[in-house]
């Protein structure tokens, strides 16, 4: 099972749109993917589920009632990734939701719970926070059930980042060609080389690169700075040699109205399409994820 996160300390870089183009053309190439939402904003969530408005949650979002809830339950119906982090998931377990892309579930988000994740100062506490993810999906009943998780991350270094980092097999920064941006590049690939640090020589993260997006080609100072990075020593060799340039047609696919719902059912000439369909081709010739079906497939 390939797992990658997709993360980037500043905010607006592109990870939820970069996640749900790796997480649908996964699911419309046949593999079982799982799409996770580690940002308490909530926003993949929303791209793939009709979630509920709840007034008393500051991030105004909460996962829906899952489709196979039955009433007489011990159970409020709800599931989110948060409760790996809470008593719920030993009350009730851990159920993702289907969404509307065929071989595509997602654990959504709960932007409360989430954040009093976040929040925690306990060194122990958060060394434990930090594990959990990954001790939940070594479990022997969850590592048959997808070939792909893509997990998408909020704007920061906190423990919900560590831990989506420690339960990675890849990981993938998207960085505007910006100074904030750029500079909170040398920090995620700092916190690589450390996780790596801790790991056995077999498990360690792999980096699939660093991937220009909601690039703008007529601006200079994005241009200049790509080219600045391509002579960086400490960067120059993990920049993805394609781009995510800012696209009207990304945006509009993130509305909930949107028709078609998808960049991938855009005309073939599309140069959203194209785009999207070039990253996810180079990401997945490095993932090998088709060798590893093939294999796995051969095995059983």
């Amino acid at each position: 099972m390939r797992v990658i996160v997709v993360c980037q300390n500043k905010g607006g870089d592109g990870k939820t749109t970069v996640s749900r183009l790796l997480g649908e053309w996964a699911g419309r190439l046949g593999i079982r993917t799982l799409m996770i939402d580690m940002d308490p904003q909530c926003n993949l969530s929303q791209r793939f589920l009709q979630m509920d408005n709840n007034a008393l949650d500051p991030d105004g979002v909460m996962p829906p009632v899952h489709p196979d809830y039955d009433p007489g339950e011990d159970w409020d119906g709800r599931s989110s990734i948060a409760d790996i982090y809470t008593d719920r998931i030993t009350r009730y377990g851990l159920s993702p939701y289907p969404t509307q892309v065929p071989n595509v579930d997602i654990l959504p988000g709960h932007g409360s719970s989430m954040r009093k994740v976040e929040l925690v100062r306990s060194d122990e506490v958060r060394e434990k926070i930090v594990d959990r993810l990954r001790e939940f999906m070594e479990r022997p009943e969850f590592t048959g059930l997808y070939d792909l998780v893509v997990i998408d991350t909020p704007p920061s270094k906190g423990p919900l980042v560590q831990s989506a980092i420690r339960a990675a097999t890849h990981m993938l920064i998207p960085s505007q060609m910006e100074q904030g941006s750029v500079e909170g590049l040398q920090g995620m690939l700092q916190q690589w080389r450390r996780e790596n640090k801790d790991r056995r020589a077999d498990r360690q993260l792999q980096m699939l690169g660093i991937l220009p997006s909601k690039f703008r080609q007529n601006v200079a100072l994005q241009t200049g700075t790509l080219e600045g990075l391509k002579t960086r020593v400490a960067i120059q060799n993990y920049l993805i040699p394609l781009m995510l340039c800012q696209r009207t047609a990304f945006a509009e696919a993130d509305h909930p109205e949107a028709k078609p719902k998808s960049v991938y059912d855009l005309p073939a000439n599309n140069k959203a399409r194209e785009e999207a369909e070039a990253v996810c081709q180079f990401v997945f010739a490095r993932l090998d994820i088709d060798g590893a079906i093939q294999t796995n497939g051969a095995a059983a």
